[in-house]
């Protein structure tokens, strides 16, 4: 790859960094903000658990979707619609006038980021084209970038809101994702779309289901305990559906998830410990004393 293409490539990974710092910034900044957020609404921080979760919950769960949907339309067009859709959805989250509309509003920031991880990857692939050396170290640095935004974000969210109020986590969103947009207008190279194939409907939809179910389990047993029948609930749901998931995949001719990439040793341990990751970042947190354990007054 000559020096041009690879200038070219380290701005689309610029570009698509900034999507992965947005991506978890949100995710982060938002815990510190939550006292006031309480008692702006007149409501208990117990009562604002769903505000963090329902984020978290609707990216893990539509992330097989929209990888798909990322290949079937092309990358770049994917990209800029997830960072428009996260941008509208900050909109909303900033001038919510009740819990349940921010609690909405912050589940269509979840799909946004769900749209923009899987997209940004697709360019950032396409970018470094045969040279496994710049994608890896392209890759790292994606990575990186969310780390920071992680590391950073009770940081970045603890300035905005005692100097600016809750709302401006979301209002600084707007700009970073207007940037970003703008950015990926000016470099992101448009991408082939993916042979047309199947859509594999059916797997889609089961697995959502069976990871709302899990996703929501956890949640609400980290908050209730492990005996609740909603919580219970949830966990039949993933294991029911999850079996139909895994069946359906067996036999589909385009599959959502090729079983296959499973006997990959190091795609099984990758997926293996990121799956346990969250949990476990989960129960640290609530035995340091989690957000829903933050003090009512300032």
């Amino acid at each position: 790859m000559g020096t041009g293409a690879r200038r070219a490539a380290w701005k689309i990974v610029g570009v698509c960094g900034i999507a992965a710092f947005v991506v978890q910034l949100d995710g982060s900044a938002l815990n510190v903000a939550l006292p006031q957020i309480g008692r702006s609404f007149g409501v208990p921080l117990a009562a604002l658990q769903w505000v963090v979760d329902a984020y978290w919950l609707l990216h893990a769960c539509l992330l097989l979707s929209t990888g798909a949907a990322s290949d079937r339309f092309g990358p770049r067009r994917v990209f800029i619609c997830g960072y428009g859709l996260f941008a509208a959805a900050s909109v909303i989250c900033a001038l919510s006038p009740t819990p349940e509309m921010l609690i909405a509003g912050r589940a269509l920031q979840g799909i946004g980021g769900s749209i923009l991880v899987p997209s940004s990857l697709s360019l950032i692939n396409h970018a470094c084209g045969d040279d496994h050396g710049l994608r890896t170290r392209a890759i790292g640095l994606w990575t990186a970038s969310g780390g920071v935004a992680i590391s950073a974000g009770p940081v970045i969210g603890g300035l905005f809101v005692s100097s600016l109020g809750w709302r401006s986590i979301f209002l600084v969103n707007i700009s970073i994702c207007l940037s970003g947009m703008w950015l990926a207008l000016s470099y992101a190279e448009r991408v082939a779309r993916s042979a047309p194939r199947g859509f594999d409907w059916a797997g889609q939809i089961l697995a959502i289901i069976s990871l709302v179910g899990l996703v929501a389990g956890i949640i609400e047993g980290g908050s209730r305990g492990w005996n609740p029948q909603v919580v219970l609930l949830g966990m039949a749901i993933f294991v029911v559906f999850g079996a139909m998931f895994l069946r359906v995949e067996q036999r589909s001719p385009s599959p959502v998830l090729p079983l296959g990439l499973f006997r990959d040793r190091v795609f099984s341990c990758i997926e293996t410990a990121g799956s346990a990751a969250a949990p476990a970042a989960r129960c640290r947190n609530r035995r340091r004393g989690s957000f829903i354990r933050f003090p009512e007054t300032a």
